[in-house]
Parts: structure tokens; sequence; C-alpha cells
């Protein structure tokens, strides 16, 4: 057995890095970092006011709510909930407006106002474009409509002055989220979706299948290795290509094609019956220059994404060996899968 290194002081890891290590920059924490700081700047300015009007008691309960909703928001990933995360983008709006409405000095306006961009900036990261585009007029809207009654002299102009800026900055933000996803998403070769993309689209296409039939269907190519030794690797890729953009072509309009593996393809499929399915499966197989097998079976509102992925990889290898695309499963979810047999 192999001695283990012994660590030296200057190896041995600090206990604040570990406390800290297990952040990551997902929706939970970023969000409750944006709210922990909005506490932290109310709790400054309760302690060091900018003027004698100041509502020190007000502050002092949003550092509290806030510092209270971060935690909340870590303990129960309120973050990746899109309707309580916008919810909670509003309420900081809301306390934001307040606060502008009973400040009296510019220092203090423009102090508050610095909040929105980085409000503004989160939003373009997580919301979707239409949500966006809504919750930063209602918020435009509000913090303009707060600064012009403010007894501040110029008061609109400066607010002006922030939130355009951030306008753009979100929208811009928002077009190299977009791209980035997009990227991170695609398979470079074939254009369609890689694994990642299928699992994230998979996911929160999740909730269709309560509302109408949806198939999972996992697709190998016969014998791709022997294309690519006896022909090379640019045959292999043009042969991936051709497959990927006949599947995207002469599936139902709406279906979610990637590119899992090498040689492996998976689809999700809204409203369509398993004998369509079949029929365009078993056509498109017989005339690809590389054939391939496949399984299909419903993804049934019982199970969860990796139950039905299971059901449907046994399904391809039975259909592997005895060229169906059946899989046997219990009798509640036999109905929901055609035997062809």
């Amino acid at each position: 057995m192999p001695r283990k290194t012994p660590r030296t002081p200057l190896q041995k890891p600090l206990r604040f890095w570990t406390l800290w290590s297990g952040l990551s920059a997902d929706q939970d924490t970023l969000l409750a970092l944006l709210v922990f700081g909005g506490g932290i700047a109310c709790a400054l300015g309760a302690i060091h006011p900018m003027g004698p009007n100041t509502a020190r008691g007000l502050e002092v309960l949003i550092a509290i709510t806030n510092t209270l909703l971060a935690l909340a928001i870590m303990i129960w990933h309120l973050g990746s909930r899109s309707w309580v995360q916008t919810g909670i983008l509003l309420a900081m709006i809301i306390e934001l407006t307040i606060l502008i409405a009973l400040t009296h000095t510019q220092i203090g306006l423009a102090i508050d106002l610095i909040a929105f961009p980085w409000i503004s900036v989160y939003a373009a990261c997580f919301l979707a474009p239409i949500v966006l585009l809504g919750y930063l007029g209602a918020s435009t809207a509000m913090i303009l409509t707060a600064s012009a009654f403010t007894p501040i002299l110029d008061s609109l102009n400066i607010a002006i002055r922030f939130t355009a800026p951030a306008w753009l900055a979100a929208f811009a933000i928002m077009l190299v989220m977009r791209g980035l996803v997009h990227r991170a998403d695609t398979d470079n070769l074939t254009g369609i979706s890689n694994r990642n993309g299928f699992f994230r689209h998979s996911n929160k296409a999740a909730a269709q299948r309560l509302e109408q039939v949806t198939h999972l269907i996992l697709i190998d190519l016969d014998d791709f290795k022997m294309v690519n030794d006896e022909n090379g690797h640019l045959e292999g890729d043009r042969v991936l290509q051709n497959t990927a953009t006949a599947l995207d072509t002469a599936l139902p309009a709406g279906s979610i094609v990637a590119r899992i593996g090498g040689d492996e393809s998976a689809v999700l499929t809204f409203g369509q019956n398993d004998a369509g399915l079949h029929g365009t499966l078993g056509l498109h197989r017989t005339t690809l220059s590389c054939s391939f097998s496949y399984g299909l079976a419903p993804w049934l509102a019982t199970w969860s994404l990796d139950e039905a992925l299971a059901h449907v990889d046994r399904a391809l290898y039975q259909d592997k060996r005895l060229r169906h695309g059946i899989v046997n499963i219990d009798s509640q979810a036999r109905s929901s899968v055609l035997d062809l047999d």
C-alpha cells in the first residue's frame, strides 16, 4: 500500500478558506450575496447616516430582513425557483424605492441608486428576456417616480443617469449570457444540442409531460467505429452531421434533439403517439448512410428524468438485439408503450 505523503504546515488548508470552499457561482449563492449586500449597505447607512433626517429605523429593519432572507435563499435554494427569484428581486426594488423616497441629500440618493445596476445585472443573467423587460420597466418607473417626489434638487436627472446605463448594461449582459449558454449547450460538429443542453432543456420542459404525452428516445449508430476505421474520421463526421440534420428535420417541431455522446443521440418529443414516432424512426434508419438502433418510452408523470432514461436505455439495448423499440415495463406503464410484436 502506498504511503500517504504527510502535509506540511503550508499545505494544510486554512479553516477560513475551507468554510467558503462550498460556495459557487450558482443562482442561490449570487442572489443571497446580492440580498445580503443590500442588507450590509442599509446597516452601514444606519450606523453612519447621510443626514439628520435619515430613516435609521427603516434601514435597520431592511438590514435584518435582507440578512434573514439571504440565509433562507441558501438553505431552501430559493434562487433556483424562477417565480420566487423574481419576487425577491421585485421586493429589493420596492425597498430601494422606499429608501429613495425618504432620502434628503444628493449623495444619499446616489448611494441608493448604485444598487439598481447591480440588481439589473443579476436579473439580466437569470431572468427570461420578456420577464427581464417587464422587470426593468416596472423598476425604472418606480425609481423615477420616487425620485421625482423627493425634495432633492435635480433628483430626477440624477436617477436617469443611473437607470439609463443600467438598462444598457443589463441588455448587453443578457446578450452575452445567451451567447454563452448557446455555446455551452450546442454540439460544435452537428449544430444540435449537446449533452448539457439536452439535460438542461429536458429539466425545464419536465412540467409539459403533465399536460401532454411526452416521449424519450435514445439513438445509437450501428457499426459507427467501422465507418471511421474504413472511411476515415471526416466521413464519420459527415455521417454524424447528416444523421443530426435528418432527425432534427423529421421529428415533430418543438422536439429537443441532442448529441449526448460520440455516436449517441437523445430526443424529447411532445404530443406524439408511439406509432408515429416508430414509423418516423423506422423509415430513417433504413434510408441514412449509417443505420441506427433506438429505444423509445413515454416519460410518465410518476417518473423522474433518470428513471425514464433508464427505461429507454433498456429499450435501446433490446432493440440492438431484436430490432424492436419496446421495453418491458410495469403494467401501469405498459399501456403507454406500443407493442409492435
